[in-house]
């Protein structure tokens, strides 16, 4: 079996950078191991991927593992040997990959791979390895869309307690011609006082001329065999793609039974947690949102068992923003496409510039699922979200950010819903359009740090006036202050409602009276008989293709001398504001129905004016009043016996 052996890279006299500091390139960001490592291991992938233009699918995994006595073995005799001066670290490393010692292996395929040249200075059209061996930072030579920074791999060394990386690569040299690649990395300063070096050190094959003074990786079928003795898969004959093993992985592993990375049961839970990361930020690309070219289809295994994340999110409670999301990209592919009734659908615009499009989900409050990363992590940026804490619940009232590579950027906590027992899920997908598109694309991304957590708003002022709209669309649709001030008279029979251009589903509350807060003097009693109460309940909904709001009115049995139901609908903007408003079909009423049990048809419609006269075939029995919504609107609504 071949041998690989170290290269140690010194202090030149124009010095050197602090190559330590590559555990820290990604800064401080307010993610814990779990969502920082998956964050930044599948952009890594999914920006590698083949064919940025088709909608090929990418494979994702993690590996969990233990080395076995083989194993060990091997690393002990072909990968970590070589020079004498290295005799301490080759020691340290032997130690870590023991027998029982873990390891994590992060695989992609359908990927470019470790692509192009293995040397900085040499030219090539794909320089993927170089900029993920050689490089520290971004390599100005290539591209990548989820990122900009080209520090992402740090999160490799972030996590290893060894900061030691064997990578694994099937690809095309930099004359296209296919290649397997081994070769391993070690961040390591021991040497520094005696041999002076910068404390990067490379795993490879001495090189065949005597002129280079560096390694070279491992290739072909001998690279294949090494691989697979260590813990990795095997790619395909037609298969390109990249395996990264970490050594010692150190992760915010201990529960509260003392289990961790070192035992099977800590990597189970460890491999959990890698799943409710994924799924927390990377449910887009899992659909295929996003870009809609293509799918991360990942898997995650632990001691010979494999977790599959489903491209159907059930996950509660991210299903709901996966819904939102899905009705901005069918508005993006048919901009005629009406969304679902309990969806509000939003262009977000300011001036003469469309920013992209907010989704809002609004549903009754789901019980969670019990989250393994609640036990692993003590600050999870997604607590709130995730899990209840003393006498504060679990509540989803945040708004995913999302750019085009399908990642969440960020959820950004927003107000919660007027009634306690709903909650919601909201998305803002930047897609811009027109002219400045790119622009504001670009300016946005730049917004964010290293890790890509959030977007500045002191860095873009775009990204400060989203963020800044988002707020107000937010607050107006699931917590609308009172659109009218005004009260029942006390008279029976009288039904007031104040709803929301678009609210969550469920029944609203009403019918009899209501307090007079009118200042005026109550009329001397009427010597009439008193009439029933009004019942109703409210719901949205759509007629035609039309989204309505459908309020269920009982007549009472009692009418006393009331002939009609007159209804009487005041549209204004949220927030009190009277306004004209242009949509001129914005709380139109569109008829009364009976048998509102039944699908609303021109044989069961009663009256298509604001009053309904009453007969004997109506009283005591329910009608349907259907009444033309009112986007970005409230609606003001008065049902009265008259």
């Amino acid at each position: 079996m071949s041998k690989l052996s170290i290269f140690t890279e010194v202090i030149t006299p124009l010095g050197g950078f602090d190559f330590m500091q590559a555990t820290r390139l990604l800064g401080v960001p307010n993610l814990d191991d779990y969502s920082q490592f998956v964050r930044e291991t599948a952009q890594n992938s999914w920006d590698a991927r083949r064919d940025k233009e088709s909608k090929d699918d990418v494979h994702y995994s993690i590996k969990i593992g233990a080395f076995s006595n083989m194993q060990a073995k091997i690393f002990s005799t072909s990968i970590f040997t070589g020079d004498k001066k290295a005799d301490a670290l080759i020691s340290q490393l032997r130690e870590h990959t023991d027998e029982g010692k873990p390891f994590v292996i992060v695989r992609d395929v359908g990927t470019v791979g470790l692509a192009g040249p293995t040397e900085a200075n040499v030219a090539g059209k794909k320089r993927n390895f170089v900029s993920f061996v050689r490089n520290i930072g971004q390599d100005s030579h290539a591209k990548n869309d989820g990122g900009g920074f080209g520090f992402g791999k740090s999160v490799f060394f972030r996590f290893s307690g060894a900061k030691t990386l064997i990578t694994y690569s099937h690809t095309e040299d930099e004359h296209g011609k296919a290649v397997a690649r081994l070769m391993g990395m070690t961040l390591n300063r021991d040497c520094f006082e005696q041999y002076h070096c910068t404390g990067r050190h490379w795993w490879g094959v001495k090189p065949a001329s005597a002129k280079a003074e560096f390694n070279q990786p491992l290739t072909g079928e001998q690279a294949d065999e090494l691989a697979a003795a260590i813990g990795f898969e095997k790619f395909g004959k037609n298969e390109t793609g990249t395996s990264v093993m970490i050594i010692e992985p150190v992760f915010q592993s201990m529960d509260k039974d003392g289990n961790s990375v070192a035992t099977a049961q800590g990597r189970a839970m460890i491999a959990e947690a890698f799943r409710e990361s994924f799924v927390a930020w990377y449910w887009p690309r899992l659909m295929g949102s996003g870009e809609q070219n293509g799918k991360l289809i990942c898997q995650i295994h632990h001691d010979g068992k494999t977790i599959k994340l489903s491209d159907s999110i059930e996950d509660c409670p991210f299903k709901y923003y996966a819904f939102a999301f899905e009705q901005i990209q069918q508005k993006i592919a048919d901009s005629s496409f009406v969304p679902d009734p309990q969806t509000y659908l939003k262009e977000v615009r300011w001036k003469d510039e469309s920013y992209g499009y907010l989704a809002i989900f609004k549903t009754n409050k789901e019980e969670r699922p019990t989250f393994v990363t609640e036990s692993l992590v003590s600050n999870h940026p997604l607590a709130t979200l995730l899990w209840s804490s003393g006498d504060a619940p679990a509540i989803s009232n945040h708004v995913a950010l999302v750019r085009g590579p399908g990642q969440v950027i960020r959820y950004t906590e927003m107000t919660s819903c007027a009634r306690p027992s709903q909650e919601y899920g909201a998305v803002f997908f930047l897609h811009p359009s027109g002219s400045k598109a790119s622009e504001i694309t670009l300016e946005v991304k730049n917004s964010e740090p290293a890790a890509h957590d959030e977007w500045s708003a002191v860095k873009s002022p775009r990204a400060g006036k989203i963020l800044q709209t988002l707020k107000s669309l937010v607050t107006q649709y699931v917590s609308p202050p009172t659109i009218t001030g005004t009260a029942s008279s006390g008279r029976m029979g009288r039904v007031a409602l104040t709803l929301g251009g678009l609210w969550g589903a469920g029944e609203g509350d009403g019918g009899g009276t209501t307090e007079p807060t009118d200042p005026r003097p109550e009329p001397e009693p009427s010597t009439r008989t008193p009439r029933g109460a009004l019942k109703f309940n409210s719901r949205l909904g759509k007629y035609g293709n039309k989204k309505c709001i459908l309020i269920e009115v009982t007549i009472p049995k009692n009418i006393g001398n009331a002939k009609k139901v007159e209804a009487e609908v005041v549209a204004r903007l949220l927030g009190g504001e009277s306004t004209e408003i242009e949509d001129k079909e914005a709380g139109k009423v569109i008829g009364w129905f009976k048998n509102p049990d039944k699908e609303p048809t021109k044989k069961t419609l009663l009256s298509e004016d604001n009053d309904l006269e009453i007969t004997e075939e109506i009283i005591g029995k329910k009608t349907l009043l259907i009444i033309h919504n009112a986007e970005d609107f409230g609606l003001s609504v008065e049902i009265n016996l008259k």
